[in-house]
């Protein structure tokens, strides 16, 4: 068996972003319908469908709590994030490996495709980004198996 590093979706996350947005959901409906349901005219329709996407959301995070296999895989062989694609992008088709700062200031896993890659080729576009803050050990726990795993990658942190 080779060696690898699993990194399945964080529960404790999916957890507590379910449970915050029911708890919204439950609390804008007692504040802005507390009579029951109002009759429906424009501002009152966006205010349920605003009430029902956060329910919505929380619901789907509730149920990503019954997902416990790996999502991202480190090996010697690549990185496999099982959200994008099956196969594993080869370690030999990176030109580097950097963290990049998105929304809110918050770093993110970019894997940067060499040109011609055909793993490029099929995903249609030279960079990855790798959540990796919904993992379980999170965005250090993936730095470092990259790390061990594949030492050859020129790494910008």
């Amino acid at each position: 068996m080779t060696e690898r590093a699993e990194f399945p979706e964080n529960r404790t996350l999916n957890l507590v972003f379910g449970l915050v947005f029911l708890g919204m959901a439950v609390v804008w409906w007692v504040l802005l319908f507390p009579s029951g349901v109002p009759t429906l005219t424009r501002d009152t329709t966006v205010l349920l469908l605003a009430i029902a996407a956060m329910a919505g959301f929380g619901l789907w995070s509730l149920t990503r709590l019954r997902k416990t296999a790996a999502v991202v895989v480190v090996d010697h062989d690549g990185l496999t994030d099982l959200r994008l694609m099956s196969d594993p992008i080869p370690w030999s088709e990176l030109d580097r490996c950097d963290l990049v700062v998105g929304y809110r200031g918050v770093r993110r896993l970019r894997l940067v495709l060499r040109p011609g890659s055909p793993v490029a080729a099929r995903l249609g576009r030279q960079e990855v980004i790798v959540n990796d803050l919904m993992l379980t050990g999170g965005a250090r726990g993936v730095r470092e198996a990259i790390a061990r795993f594949a030492p050859q990658v020129p790494r910008g942190w």
